[in-house]
């Protein structure tokens, strides 16, 4: 029997029905979109945590109004990148989605988190990416895999039995299948 929208996203301790499945950013395969759901809320978190401010225009911000925005662009920068840390960091709302020259502050940004010549491999990294062989996307699997390897996982997944199972494939909470 297929599993539905909702019991695949319970499955995976989203909060449904208040995050429904058409708000996966990524649905092919769906694990990706929830690998991006706790990728972004750890990179967030991270964030808000050491810095507290948007990588690009310093304003202050919290996981709650913070967007996980990408340094080099998700539609280009291929697999490796996509969930890279250093490409994915915490943005205010506006300048994640509406300010055409956030980019300027990021780069400055990651150089001071990061180090000196960080936003030029990054930049270095999506070209060599774009010039090369297409880079095969992962399979749910190993999706799955490393949704459960987040530090953030573990926390936030709920319910009688969810994705996240010891080495004998038990649940974690302590249920069973």
């Amino acid at each position: 029997m297929k599993q539905s929208k909702a019991d695949f996203l319970r499955s995976w301790g989203l909060p449904y029905p208040n995050f429904q499945y058409h708000h996966l950013r990524y649905k092919n395969p769906p694990e990706k979109g929830v690998y991006w759901y706790y990728f972004s809320l750890y990179v967030r978190e991270r964030d808000v945590r050491e810095w507290g401010v948007c990588i690009s225009c310093g304003k202050p911000i919290t996981v709650d109004t913070a967007n996980g925005g990408h340094f080099m662009p998700a539609s280009s920068c291929g697999r490796d990148l996509l969930f890279d840390e250093r490409n994915i960091n915490a943005e205010c709302a506006f300048c994640n989605a509406w300010d055409d020259t956030h980019l300027l502050g990021y780069a400055e940004g990651l150089d001071h988190r990061y180090g000196t010549g960080t936003a030029a491999d990054l930049r270095r990294r999506r070209d060599e990416h774009l010039k090369g062989p297409p880079v095969k996307d992962w399979k749910a699997a190993e999706y799955a895999e490393k949704i459960r390897a987040l530090p953030n996982f573990a926390v936030k997944a709920s319910g009688p039995c969810s994705p996240h199972k010891d080495n004998r494939g038990k649940c974690s909470s302590g249920g069973s299948e």
